[in-house]
């Protein structure tokens, strides 16, 4: 009984039992009659029951969208029996921003069947993969008299929130084999692979499985042979490659947790890819300090899809592998490709030493008496205006000293052959700077 019955319910007992009682036991029929006021109260509530059977059915929704984008979300609501009140709760991702109407509501439900529409608007922050669970009711008693009664409807809906491209159209670049920093035209005898079989070699860390000669493997272990699978290599056709080193380091990670350097690193890497494989380039990335993720070299748009999908769900890790490591397991793609290396990251004191060691193997790679050098590019995602704590002449001078701190690195990487843009976000949009360190080229 105590399980459904709320606690004015079981004073409604205690006044019954305690005045009969007192009735009986001093044969006053005044108290008797008393005290069944409180049982009659009781029995007649009783009989009035709360809502039990709901329905919710969650509208047509958008499941791909880009930040700032604004989503509709509408929930069909039937309230088929009972009589109280009913509240409704569609629990929304704490980055979700709430811009109009409300996902929470409190309504009466009288006689008869109810229908009401549940309406409300939200932009959505902060790019990765979201889930909007399943809409919580729960309905009151009338009086009070029984414990509420609460349940979910089946309506979860998986939601994709996609960093929004910063579009890299009006950059211009010489023909030439990779000589510029965004080469618009640049042949190389890597590309796009053809059907024309070139050679049988070993297999090399993130060469896609789709390569593997099994039956060359199978005799090379037949003949008692080192297990290492062999890979077919076949003629390439079309343009440059273009390899990415993406920093995934918790430090990055100043500012809030929506506005800070790790998210426009994310958003730079994202324009770049977007950019590169547009033009029929085939674009590789590695994600250093995230556990050596490593994607093959592929143009087209279903590498873009395949970059970006995984920049969606990327996050921060804190670990310290280093550029210098990085570029060690990425080593034969480099060799063999010959790419344009860019490097996204924030030039700190901490890494500094990972980062120049880095740089200074990438230009050993690229360069050579047989090759031409092909430039490194190092992004360095300035945080001065990303923290948030308020403008004040003090920040003004912490940014000052942070900049002369990192001069001599910056110069020191420049020295090296490297181009280094310095982007600040708050200040300018990433084309522009690009443009601006073309012209100084």
């Amino acid at each position: 009984m105590r399980k459904y019955l709320t606690p004015l319910s079981t004073s409604f007992i205690g006044w019954f039992a305690s005045l009969f009682l007192i009735g009986l036991l001093f044969g006053n029929m005044v108290f008797i009659y008393m005290g069944l006021i409180p049982l009659f109260l009781l029995l007649f509530g009783l009989l009035i029951d709360q809502p039990r059977e709901v329905e919710i059915e969650r509208g047509d929704l958008n499941k791909s969208v880009w930040t700032d984008d604004e989503l509709e979300v509408n929930i069909k609501v039937r309230i088929m029996d009972g009589i109280g009140i009913v509240t409704l709760i569609d629990e929304l991702p704490s980055t979700f921003e709430l811009v109009d109407g409300n996902n929470f509501r409190m309504l009466w439900k009288g006689l008869g069947e109810k229908e009401l529409m549940l309406s409300y608007k939200v932009k959505c922050v902060k790019r990765g993969s979201y889930t909007l669970s399943n809409v919580k009711w729960g309905s009151r008693h009338v009086l009070g008299l029984k414990k509420e009664i609460s349940g979910t409807c089946d309506t979860e809906v998986g939601l994709t929130v996609r960093p929004r491209t910063m579009e890299l159209r009006k950059i211009r670049g010489k023909k030439d084999i990779a000589s510029s920093l965004f080469p618009r035209a640049d042949m190389s005898k890597i590309g796009v692979s053809t059907t024309d079989f070139k050679e049988i070699r070993n297999y090399q860390y993130g060469d896609p499985l789709s390569k593997i000669n099994w039956k060359a493997t199978a005799r090379r272990v037949g003949r008692g042979g080192f297990a290492t699978p062999l890979v077919n290599e076949y003629e390439y056709e079309g343009k440059k490659t273009i390899w990415i080193f993406l920093d995934a380091a918790s430090s990055l990670e100043i500012g809030t947790s929506i506005d800070n350097v790790f998210e426009y690193a994310l958003k730079s890497a994202d324009a770049v890819t977007r950019y590169f494989t547009d033009r029929g380039y085939r674009v590789g990335m590695y994600l250093y300090n995230d556990g050596e993720k490593l994607f093959y070299p592929d143009t087209g748009k279903k590498q873009y899809l395949k970059l970006s999908k995984e920049l969606v769900d990327l996050k921060s890790y804190d670990r310290n592998e280093g550029l210098d490591n990085a570029v060690r397991k990425c080593r034969a793609h480099i060799l063999r490709y010959n790419p344009l290396s860019i490097v996204i990251t924030e030039i700190r004191s901490e890494s500094s030493e990972s980062l120049i060691e880095g740089i200074k193997k990438l230009s050993a790679m690229s360069g050579g008496r047989r090759r031409k050098r092909v430039p490194i590019m190092v992004v360095n995602v300035l945080s001065h205006y990303l923290n948030p704590t308020p403008p004040s002449e003090y920040k003004e001078y912490a940014i000052s000293l942070q900049k002369i701190k990192h001069s001599p690195i910056t110069s020191k990487l420049r020295r090296m052959g490297a181009t280094v843009v310095e982007w600040d976000p708050q200040k300018d949009k990433f084309t522009t700077v690009l443009i601006r360190q073309g012209e100084r080229r």
